[in-house]
């Protein structure tokens, strides 16, 4: 942290006198929202994805089949087509009108929507193929079709099916696109690069963009590949992408990483664990879910946004006096407002299922007590005082009035 002006305890006694609210704000604390079948049976129930306004949860059940839930009406069944199994949702609209995913049939695995809860299988010639993310306004589907054994990236939309592919790729995926289907992104291998993923980025106009990725900082420099085992995430605005990398055996465990497009920069989502990866993002890239690993065998589910960074989400419901829920947690989505969540922890029988409400808890909450008042103004007042990390609230890594500015901003605000 830079030292920037020091502050004298009568500075810091000016500044107590001059606070600018006294008074409490209760803000509303999460809450933890149990998801049952559409029979009503506590187990059995695995949602995966959340409608952009957290209206909407789907997922999947035990039994094979599909279900939508509300907070007003519980769970639904959604229908399927006959001889479809073990069904994986991937993504929906921001209308909620389409639903997209994979199944399995007699002949392999095939890519799936529903156009307002029915159900159709994806043109792919025949061939096996996975549908893995949808666009916001429903208009672009992204995946991959097998050709004579490889898996190639493909894309519905723009009117006929269409693979992407630089003529050189031995392997390739499109994982995810943008608002309006303007942005592409996914990860491909070729013989250059051999079994490291890479990742690519395709725009309307059939421009075909590998992305630079990031050297470790480390010594001696080595390049980071990306993980073919977790998706390649774009925000709704087309302007930057999710990506979780890792170098080698003996380079830093993966981790996730933001990149913008304007700049070509790779920044890091700050963990300090042995590892963090995030599996699905909201519309602007605020927030993420995804895991933690303590260990090698230690994961657990957690939840990063700019504001906290990653959090563990056993311990924030042991915090907030919530049940308490055993990892492995999987986390399938968050809202576009990153404050509800659906999970679940558990398989069969032990499975349960909830939608986790992460309350309207500001950052100004500095004592996570629920309260925005004149605890908190101390609290921050302190920090910034005596330029501890806290004290930087605009995180440029110099604590000055800046920062006492931008506090008092939000503490007025009340988030």
């Amino acid at each position: 942290m830079s030292k920037h002006p020091r502050f004298t305890h009568a500075t810091l006694l000016t500044l107590i006198a001059a606070s600018p609210i006294a008074s409490a704000v209760r803000a509303a604390p999460p809450s933890l929202t149990p998801i049952l079948t559409p029979s009503g049976e506590v187990a059995g129930a695995y949602p995966s994805v959340i409608t952009g306004d957290g209206a909407i949860v789907f997922g999947t059940l035990a039994s094979g089949g599909v279900f939508a839930w509300t907070a007003d009406n519980g769970s639904t069944s959604v229908p399927i087509l006959p001889g479809w199994s073990n069904i994986r949702l991937a993504g929906v609209s921001s209308n909620n009108s389409i639903l997209v995913g994979t199944v399995e049939t007699a002949g392999g695995e095939r890519p799936v929507r529903w156009v307002n809860r029915v159900p159709e299988t994806l043109d792919t010639g025949g061939r096996p193929g996975r549908a893995l993310g949808v666009s916001a306004d429903g208009t672009i589907i992204v995946g991959s079709i097998d050709i004579q054994g490889v898996e190639r990236a493909w894309f519905w939309g723009y009117g006929d099916p269409l693979g992407i592919d630089s003529g050189f790729w031995t392997t390739s995926r499109a994982t995810d696109a943008s608002a309006s289907g303007e942005r592409i992104v996914g990860l491909f291998q070729s013989p250059q690069t051999g079994s490291d993923w890479q990742i690519f980025s395709l725009n309307r106009q059939a421009e075909l963009q590998i992305i630079d990725l990031p050297t470790d900082t480390e010594w001696p420099p080595r390049p980071f590949y990306a993980l073919g085992g977790a998706p390649v995430l774009v925000t709704d605005d087309g302007r930057s992408l999710l990506a979780n990398l890792s170098c080698s055996s003996t380079c830093v465990a993966p981790r996730a990483f933001k990149y913008t497009y304007e700049t070509g920069a790779w920044s890091l989502l700050p963990s300090t664990l042995y590892e963090s990866t995030a599996g699905q993002i909201n519309a602007s890239g605020s927030a993420a879910v995804g895991f933690m690993q303590f260990s090698r065998q230690d994961f657990r589910g957690a939840i990063w946004t700019t504001d906290t960074g990653w959090f563990e989400v056993a311990q924030f419901l042991v915090d907030h006096a919530l049940p308490r829920l055993n990892d492995p947690m999987f986390l399938g989505s968050i809202s576009n407002d990153a404050s509800l969540v659906p999970l679940y922890t558990g398989y069969g029988d032990e499975s349960r299922a909830y939608l986790l409400n992460l309350g309207s808890v500001c950052r100004a909450d500095l004592d996570d007590d629920n309260d925005v008042d004149f605890g908190d103004y101390l609290l921050f007042v302190e920090a910034w005082a005596t330029e501890q990390p806290l004290g930087d609230w605009n995180r440029n890594s110099v604590v000055d009035f800046f920062d006492y500015l931008e506090f008092v901003a939000d503490y007025d605000d009340q988030c």
